[in-house]
């Protein structure tokens, strides 16, 4: 079933109901989500300028900021002074500030991404280029 989940041939974007099926199984079971069959996945997938995603850090993120987006998440992709906060709490409370003052940009992906590096060349590619652009080389 996994394999007839994502874009078929002739489609320019996958359908909203697949994309809803993707979402719950690649988020089940993990950080405080449900099983596929709970909808969590979707319910809680990547919103706001840092991409907040699984319910625990959806929990912590409303603890931190004085909303209830556990009840109301999409306020994360509706509301953008609150998608900007949403970000500002992640990089805070997650010690990226500490990764980014050492130059460590491989430890700053890791904290957003968990151990996936993928990409990582590109983003160190973009990183040297706004150094310049900014005079920071």
């Amino acid at each position: 079933m996994r394999a007839t989940l994502g874009r078929h041939p002739n489609e320019t974007t996958v359908p909203l109901a697949r994309q809803q099926q993707i979402a719950n199984l690649a988020y089940a079971s993990r950080y405080g989500n449900g099983d596929a069959a709970s909808g969590d996945g979707w319910r809680f997938r990547g919103r706001g300028l840092k991409q907040i995603t699984f319910r625990d850090n959806y929990r912590d993120c409303a603890r931190a900021l004085g909303v209830d987006l556990v009840s109301h998440p999409d306020e994360l992709a509706t509301d953008d002074h609150l998608a900007a906060r949403s970000a500002a709490w992640f990089w805070a409370s997650h010690g990226c500030n500490e990764a980014a003052d050492r130059g460590d940009f491989a430890a700053t992906t890791r904290i957003i991404n968990g151990p996936a590096m993928d990409g990582q060349v590109r983003r160190e590619t973009y990183w040297a280029a706004a150094r310049t652009a900014f005079a920071l080389a």
